[in-house]
């Protein structure tokens, strides 16, 4: 028997209070915002579809979005069964932890964000295929920041820095197995203490975080502390593709993902 296709969770949900990148594109949520005559979240889910490897696709969106309006394409999949819509919990964690208790046993779940219009379906076909094989529990993306410096030096992403080098994350996870929801069960834990750096720290280890910071650890060192920390086999993904760090948090990433998409510094990226 083959192994089962991996479901998908597109995390599309509005964060409170006011969103400068939905603002500036007249709609709603930053779900909805146009780039190049298509709404973001619709690009991503064109990306997942065309990448062949994954099965259902639900989007974790607010029941208030004005999807009708903003994204009558998308509404009319919604509406035919095409594409599950999910309400979305209380933090990114319990939706995610939602979905996957909510799958079949056996069925990998790869969970993606709505704002990352720069997603392909290779990107997506590689990382599937090289988080799968590596038998981690979890999974995520990574990009390195020298190729992202090199491609796009106006890009300003978070960094992870590390004594082999340094990495931007790519918004692209995958969990599978029950190691799996001892990780989205830390996750959890790691989202409920980020307003308290010292909680945080305890949490993840202080002997840990200043190996992190003297530069003493190496990406698979930090991936089997973390691990343990969790509970879980983790694994990282390295994408060569520098597009594939590039989300969509700020209004300066709106236009820069504008100006690749529209000078077709990206190849397929405008498909």
């Amino acid at each position: 028997m083959s192994a089962p296709r991996p479901a998908v969770l597109v995390l599309a949900g509005s964060r409170a209070g006011p969103d400068p990148v939905a603002e500036a594109g007249g709609r709603s949520c930053k779900a909805f915002v146009q780039i190049g005559g298509r709404p973001m979240l619709e690009r991503v889910i064109a990306a997942l579809e065309a990448s062949g490897c994954v099965g259902d696709i639900s989007v974790a969106l607010d029941a208030a979005a004005p999807t009708d309006v903003e994204a009558p394409a998308l509404a009319k999949r919604m509406a035919a069964g095409e594409i599950s819509r999910a309400d979305p919990a209380r933090t990114p964690s319990r939706s995610v932890l939602q979905a996957f208790d909510a799958l079949p046993a056996g069925t990998p779940l790869i969970v993606t964000t709505a704002d990352h219009p720069l997603l392909t379906a290779q990107m997506v076909a590689e990382f599937v295929r090289k988080a799968v094989d590596s038998g981690a529990e979890a999974a995520a993306a990574l990009a390195p920041t020298e190729l992202i410096d090199a491609t796009y030096p106006d890009a300003r992403r978070t960094r992870l820095k590390f004594r082999d080098g340094g990495y931007s994350g790519c918004n692209l996870f995958c969990f599978r197995g029950a190691g799996a929801r001892n990780v989205l069960t830390f996750w959890g834990r790691m989202e409920a203490r980020r307003k308290r750096p010292w909680r945080l720290a305890m949490a993840l280890g202080p002997l840990t975080l200043v190996a992190y910071a003297l530069g003493l650890l190496t990406l698979k060192g930090a991936l089997r502390r973390l691990g343990r920390k969790a509970g879980a086999d983790l694994h990282a993904v390295i994408l060569p593709q520098a597009e594939a760090a590039i989300d969509v948090d700020k209004l300066e990433d709106l236009r820069l993902v504008e100006r690749i998409l529209g000078a077709g510094d990206a190849g397929q990226l405008a498909g």
